[in-house]
């Protein structure tokens, strides 16, 4: 009797403890969405934040014209994402994304002709620096179709900046830095579908259905010049779409 009594409370307690873990454990294992979750995420697409080509520094003259097609520019963009889950439906999510580059100057090479087996002259190439960075913040609304499977609906707004800066090394050639320089001004709606292939992992898409970017371009050609500006307005419809890889914490 003693040894059935003992069998009894060891299993007794042993399913106390089980139930008592899958309490634990639920919320991670079987809720896909939470209040307070946080998700990060890579994103990829086609298309571009800020478009800000320098003019050379040895041209007469310049012309000048806002790029009119940002968002349709067939470039490959990257992102990261930031997600915070205000309510089990509500989220808010920040965008982000840095590039820099570098090319150093090097100077000309004289040849000794234009006959056939001279040596050629290679030109002098002007140093570039090249910063562009590009900032979102947006609000989503998750509407459940499965457990894991949600589409979203909501509305973005960011801020693109780039700048080019173009030197010379030859000052005869050369009449200083050049500067091209612009930002610009973006708001959407956005359409989108989440997968949770895992609790902690997912795939998604995103689309704007229509969007308008407001852009400002500037040069400054030569030092000693003032700055150059011209600025174009954009609307455009089913733009920019990116694939999502994320992770739920």
């Amino acid at each position: 009797m003693k040894k059935i009594l003992s069998i009894v409370a060891f299993l007794s307690f042993a399913f106390l403890s089980v139930q008592a873990q899958n309490v634990d454990i639920k919320p991670k294992e079987c809720s896909y969405l939470s209040q307070n979750d946080f998700m990060v995420s890579l994103n990829f697409g086609v298309g571009s934040y800020i478009n800000q080509p320098a003019p050379l520094p040895n041209v007469g003259s310049y012309n000048l014209s806002a790029p009119m097609n940002a968002w349709f520019d067939k470039s490959p963009i990257f992102d990261l994402e930031a997600r915070w889950m205000m309510t089990d439906r509500w989220a808010m999510k920040l965008t982000g994304g840095l590039a820099y580059s570098y090319n150093p100057d090097y100077s000309e090479l004289t040849g000794t002709g234009y006959e056939e087996g001279d040596v050629p002259t290679y030109q002098a190439v002007p140093s570039s620096n090249n910063l562009q960075f590009a900032v979102g913040l947006g609000f989503d609304y998750y509407i459940p179709i499965r457990d894991n499977f949600f589409f979203r609906v909501g509305f973005e707004g960011g801020y693109a900046y780039g700048r080019v800066i173009v030197h010379g090394v030859d000052d005869e050639a050369y009449f200083g830095a050049s500067i091209g320089e612009a930002y610009a001004f973006r708001g959407a709606p956005v359409c989108g579908l989440d997968y949770f292939f895992a609790p902690s992992f997912l795939v998604g898409i995103d689309v704007r259905p229509v969007s308008y970017n407001y852009s400002v371009h500037s040069i400054r050609p030569q030092v000693g010049l003032s700055l150059l500006s011209s600025d174009s307005h954009q609307i455009t419809a089913i733009s920019q779409p990116m694939l999502k890889i994320g992770y739920r914490f």
